[in-house]
């Protein structure tokens, strides 16, 4: 296994590793760069342990095959794939100097903040694009390949420094020529985004992206995670039954795209919008405003959030900042976080009806009426039912944002207490009547 110092011989030029950025289950990410260009790449190497599995080899090479025909500003750029004089496989690919969506929601959370209703559909809009170049790839003969992403996550969406949205990870991808198909019952993706029928290991089409964008969404909207605290069983249970909630039951989001969200998450794939392009549409007819988010204020949001992040990967290469992105954003990050984000509230209507004020400032409170125009003012919400319990704040939220493994839902734990203490109270005054 290649390190820090390395360099790659290649077609195209060599390539010097510079620094490790980050480790994952399947593969390192290193940063390097190519000579003579001076461009600043992303290496993908598959892990050590995983070098001589050939599943996972062949899984990391239906990535490459399948993510390098893609070129699409919304899906992270493959440049080749090559192999290591010791074995190891490669790819070569477009470096975002950012951070992962679901760190942004966790580290907001922590702030006591929640993306706009605007911003977080502006970033699903985004999203939907890259989706919907990915569905309609089409192989050398000039037919469909099917690509199925399979993995939409909030850790597989990528928020760059300069603003770009960038979906990434197609090592899961179903597509029409892939090399690796799904080995017994294994079911590939995380399950707290799969759809029903991919749990169910049904046929796919792209409208199982759209369930599991729409999943994304949800949580952007509610800054919590849909599944909170629930075992795998239950999980499970919940989405093969189609029994989830709409967002407008923890957050306050008007009725258009609180309607848009639920049809996203329908069991029944032929209820869900049949495209990303189509879901695009919808969300835009929703919130019209995020046609008119500029990169430029979702770049300044990351600085805003992750800045001190962003100065570590600036000292990599400091000569390289703007071929990486890392150019301080003209929009001053404290303006975007005022713009971009709002006060994070935990205040549920009362159960059986909704509080009749908003429980918010409406999206763009300071920002030109451009980016959130008067006609994006949210509406009243739909009768949903509450959720049981107010959820947490501040770094107890965030941790229950990114808490994943919790088997036991939260509100189940106050109902068996009182429970108990019901059933002491009975036995007490049983105990007195008896004597």
């Amino acid at each position: 296994m290649f390190g820090v110092g390395t360099v790659l011989p290649g077609a195209q030029g060599s390539l010097e590793v510079l620094a490790e950025v980050d480790v994952g289950g399947m593969a390192h990410l290193f940063l390097a760069r190519e000579q003579p260009t001076g461009r600043v790449l992303a290496v993908k190497a598959i892990r050590e342990e995983h070098a001589r599995d050939e599943v996972f080899r062949k899984m990391f090479l239906d990535e490459a095959r399948i993510a390098s025909r893609l070129r699409h500003p919304h899906v992270v750029r493959i440049e080749r794939l090559d192999q290591h004089a010791d074995g190891t496989l490669y790819l070569v690919m477009e470096f975002v100097a950012g951070m992962p969506l679901g760190g942004l929601v966790s580290k907001l959370v922590q702030r006591q903040r929640r993306l706009t209703r605007v911003t977080a559909v502006a970033i699903a809009c985004r999203v939907a694009e890259g989706l919907h170049a990915a569905h309609e790839l089409r192989g050398d003969d000039g037919r469909p390949l099917n690509v199925i992403h399979r993995d939409v996550s909030p850790q597989n969406v990528l928020l760059a420094a300069d603003g770009r949205v960038k979906l990434i990870d197609f090592g899961v991808v179903k597509a029409r020529d892939r090399l690796q198909e799904t080995v017994g019952r294994q079911v590939k993706g995380k399950l707290r985004y799969m759809a029903p029928e991919q749990m169910r290991r049904k046929p796919l089409d792209r409208r199982a992206d759209v369930f599991a964008l729409g999943v994304v969404l949800w949580e952007m909207l509610t800054m919590r995670r849909l599944f909170h605290r629930m075992g795998d069983a239950e999980v499970v249970q919940r989405i093969v039954k189609g029994d989830l909630p709409p967002p407008a039951a923890f957050a306050p989001v008007h009725h258009e795209l609180d309607e848009v969200v639920v049809r996203c998450l329908e069991k029944d794939p032929a209820r869900r919008p049949p495209t990303a392009a189509a879901l695009r549409e919808e969300l835009l007819a929703a919130v019209p405003g995020a046609a008119h988010v500029p990169d430029e204020e979702l770049g300044a949001l990351v600085w805003a959030v992750n800045g001190e992040a962003l100065a570590s990967q600036q000292r990599l290469i400091p000569d390289a900042h703007e071929a990486l992105g890392l150019q301080p954003p003209r929009t001053p990050p404290p303006m975007a976080l005022a713009n971009r984000t709002e006060p994070l509230t935990w205040d549920p209507a009362p159960r059986g009806e909704l509080a009749e004020q908003e429980q918010t400032a409406p999206d763009g409170e300071g920002a030109p009426p451009s980016i959130a125009p008067p006609e994006d003012t949210p509406l009243p919400p739909r009768e949903v039912a509450a959720p049981e319990v107010t959820p947490p704040t501040g770094p107890a939220a965030a941790a229950a944002f990114d808490d994943e493994s919790a088997s036991l839902p939260m509100q189940r734990t106050g109902l068996w207490v009182a429970a108990a203490v019901l059933a002491l109270a009975a036995a007490l005054a049983l105990a007195l009547a008896l004597t």
